[in-house]
């Protein structure tokens, strides 16, 4: 099984709303990832794209799993407009 993370420095395109990430080969197959969020929508969408370099068909499985690695800190949506204390909770 080949993980593809760590890939390098991403570039961005779609006026700075998509980030796309690095091609790597694994095996027979390139594969990328571009990761686009809309200015008027609560939502992000990966798009893993899987190129065979190969001469031949091939058959690929391919599992997902993603990492944001801001545990509990991660916060979607808009920042708070007033000031918090560190220990008050923060409601949606």
């Amino acid at each position: 099984m080949a993980v593809y993370n760590q890939n390098g420095p991403a570039s961005l395109e779609c006026s700075g709303r998509q980030v796309v990430l690095p091609a790597r080969t694994m095996g027979n197959f390139q594969v990328r990832r571009k990761v686009f969020v809309p200015t008027n929508e609560g939502f992000a969408r990966w798009l893993n794209i899987c190129t065979n370099n190969s001469a031949s068909t091939q058959t690929a499985r391919m599992q997902t799993s993603n990492n944001l690695a801001s545990d509990a800190n991660t916060r979607i949506g808009p920042p708070p407009t007033e000031t918090r204390h560190p220990s008050s909770p923060i409601r949606g």
